[in-house]
């Protein structure tokens, strides 16, 4: 069995490569902020973070930053600085196509990975490589890291779309999705911050702690706000279960990640009756912080049931409450195996559990394991608590075997 391997649910390379134009497509950079602290303009999934660490295969999700985000995302303070130093980019970005964009964004990491590989020099083990199946996946060489496409935030799938008639919008979907699948793209976590015309969000904005005339309260992040979704899954003016419903017919991966829980649940009975597991990439569990966001039991267990993946984030603004994290520094590890031993607890085998770092995403990292090659950390701590084939099971076939059975061939009916 191959050791120490991770397949990571939940990565955000292009999110950096695209927007960041000092990079120059290509996950070569001179050395850049991947420190423990989250900041704007970090690159954790760059080359020599990768080549010196444990994963196999990356899920990149592309997400174009919403409008919503851009306007109402943001401090003022911040809103003003970005006007003040960055008019022209920031105005760029304000009058984007999301569709367009996203289209874009994907085969700018294409050229980035192409880019890279040319640019190896003696030293560098690794080289990257786009897949377009699992069978890609499977014949990965050994010395190959795998990058799939992935999509979060259906809004930029939907741009353009929202006030057509539903049927011309599903319609211009049901291409829009196709054209995608034929880019390579796997899967699709519909919701994110903001609406889009598909599936209501959690509000994902993330909880502090402070302490308030000697009291502990836990409260927003003012920094970045982020808005639930005041539509409901039977809304007339949504595509909530016609979408859903495409995905799995597509034969694409779902990802729940921020979407709503009551819609959440709506998801598991459409994917029972296609046979197909889900996916929650990046999140909690609710047993260690009681928030929307997070996963209960009775989730976990339904997902399981699916023979799906829950795929925990290595941030503890999710695993851990905010009184405990405020005591307690931001060291995640140990937080993270706890999580781990929680599922296999409540559903009695591992076969749930998957990673989804978020890495270069909008996630406050832990700052014991901050970038891919410190993953090593993790397949360490949890020697004591699990065998070599539970690991693997968690760290990758867990993975693999979820998307095997969602990236399938559309389906004609």
């Amino acid at each position: 069995m191959p050791k120490n391997r991770i397949f990571d649910l939940h990565t955000h390379p292009s999110l950096r490569l695209y927007y960041m134009p000092w990079i120059s497509k290509t996950f070569h950079t001179t050395p850049y902020y991947s420190g423990p602290h989250f900041n704007p303009f970090e690159f954790r999934t760059r080359y020599a973070n990768l080549d010196r660490s444990p994963v196999k295969v990356l899920m990149n999700a592309h997400y174009v930053i919403e409008y919503n985000f851009l306007r109402h995302g943001f401090t003022r303070a911040a809103r003003g600085a970005f006007w003040a130093f960055a008019a022209g980019y920031y105005a760029k970005l304000l009058i984007a196509d999301p569709w367009k964009t996203l289209v874009k964004m994907i085969r700018v990491l294409n050229e980035s990975v192409d880019t890279t590989n040319r640019l190896l020099v003696p030293g560098q083990s690794h080289r990257l490589a786009i897949v377009d199946s699992m069978d890609a996946v499977d014949r990965l060489d050994g010395d190959q890291i795998g990058i799939i496409h992935a999509v979060e935030g259906a809004h930029s799938i939907g741009a353009g779309l929202e006030k057509l008639p539903t049927e011309t919008r599903n319609a211009v979907t049901r291409e829009r999705l196709r054209l995608l699948k034929s880019l390579g793209v796997a899967c699709v976590c519909p919701s994110h911050f903001y609406d889009n015309p598909y599936s209501p969000q959690v509000e994902s904005t993330e909880i502090i702690p402070r302490k308030i005339h000697g009291r502990i309260i836990a409260t927003r992040d003012p920094a970045i706000t982020m808005r639930r979704a005041e539509w409901h899954w039977d809304d007339p003016d949504h595509s909530a279960e016609w979408f859903f419903n495409e995905l799995f017919r597509m034969g694409m991966a779902v990802d729940l990640s921020h979407t709503r829980e009551d819609a959440r649940w709506k998801v598991y009975d459409i994917a029972e009756a296609w046979k197909r597991p889900v996916m929650i990439s990046h999140t909690g569990l609710r047993h260690f912080f009681n928030h929307e966001y997070n996963a209960s039991d009775e989730e976990v267990r339904r997902v399981r049931e699916l023979n799906g993946v829950v795929g925990l984030i290595l941030s503890r603004r999710w695993l851990v409450d905010p009184e405990t994290r405020f005591y307690s520094g931001n060291d995640g590890i140990q937080d993270l195996i706890q999580n781990m031993l929680h599922i296999r607890n409540i559903c009695g085998d591992v076969e749930a559990i998957g990673l989804g770092t978020d890495f270069d995403g909008m996630t406050h990292p832990f700052s014991d394991c901050f970038k891919p090659n410190q993953l090593d950390r993790v397949i360490h701590a949890m020697k004591p608590h699990f065998t070599e084939q539970e690991t693997d099971k968690i760290l990758y076939g867990n993975a693999v075997r979820v998307m095997k059975d969602s990236w399938v061939p559309e389906s004609k009916s």
